[in-house]
């Protein structure tokens, strides 16, 4: 049991990661293009 639980804990940081990497990136392309479309 336990190899079984290891690997799926360690998939569930690394999309964990994934996740907050991809939500940080989308905020600051948002933030921006905000600032791009404010200044013009």
């Amino acid at each position: 049991m336990k190899l079984r639980l290891e690997p799926t804990k360690h998939d569930s940081c690394i999309g964990k990661a994934k996740l907050l990497f991809y939500k940080t990136r989308l905020i600051r392309e948002a933030e921006r293009e905000i600032n791009e479309s404010m200044a013009s």
